[in-house]
């Protein structure tokens, strides 16, 4: 079920609950107005404070609590076209591929560390170790737009999805950028990042991917200083 038809479901079942809970207070209404005051504000703050609840817990597949949020469910889909399946593409770091519309080039790693601004429990600033992979991707369609997922996998059965926290720290090297949609007839160049690579990892796979379609090339290479 997509979202819009989950937020459909969703509000058709508070209309109804809305409406049961309507008539049962107006069935009430009568009775309460014959109670004493002091009974009458007590009852009264119980039905909102169930309304209140029933809302809540209705709303709760919206909530950042709830593991089932849209965001988890498209990052599970995502996670699954980058790792899972079959790869339509085989190639090399140096390689150029053809990938449904695109053309895309893998040239070159490089990595090294920053100092993040969050603390460990000593109060101590962090250090994030990246891998930084520097890419072209041209989309050689006069027009269709592609949209690209990149991952990356080692050999120690570790996967990694883009960590875009990484440019905000190193200025020094060009990123790739945040949008992942290809339009027709442009080139997009620059580092793509990912944080805290296993160490003892040496074989690793920087993965390409086409949503919808689930089209993917990986480019495999060993890594440097390893």
């Amino acid at each position: 079920m997509d979202m819009q038809s989950l937020k459909s479901v969703v509000k058709e079942k508070l209309v109804k609950i809305m409406i049961s809970l309507r008539a049962l207070f107006m069935g009430a209404k009568n009775k309460i107005m014959l109670w004493p005051r002091k009974k009458k504000i007590i009852i009264l703050a119980v039905l909102v404070l169930a309304v209140g609840a029933v809302v809540l817990l209705t709303a709760k597949p919206f909530s950042k609590s709830n593991p089932k949020t849209a965001a988890d469910r498209i990052k599970a889909e995502e996670s699954n076209i980058l790792f899972k399946g079959k790869t339509n593409v085989t190639a090399k770091m140096g390689d150029s591929v053809n990938l449904g519309n695109l053309k895309v080039d893998f040239y070159n790693i490089k990595e090294s560390s920053y100092l993040s601004f969050d603390k460990d429990s000593n109060q101590n600033r962090i250090t994030v170790r990246y891998l930084a992979a520097q890419i072209s991707v041209q989309n050689i369609s006069g027009d269709k737009t592609e949209n690209i997922l990149i991952g990356l996998k080692d050999d120690k059965g570790n996967n990694y999805r883009l960590d875009f926290a990484v440019p905000f720290y190193v200025d020094d090297t060009r990123d790739f950028g945040r949008n992942m949609m290809m339009f027709p007839r442009t080139i997009t160049d620059g580092y793509v990042f990912f944080s805290n690579v296993a160490e003892d990892a040496k074989n690793l796979e920087l993965i390409v991917a086409l949503s919808p379609s689930k089209e993917k090339a990986a480019f495999k290479f060993e890594r440097k200083g390893n």
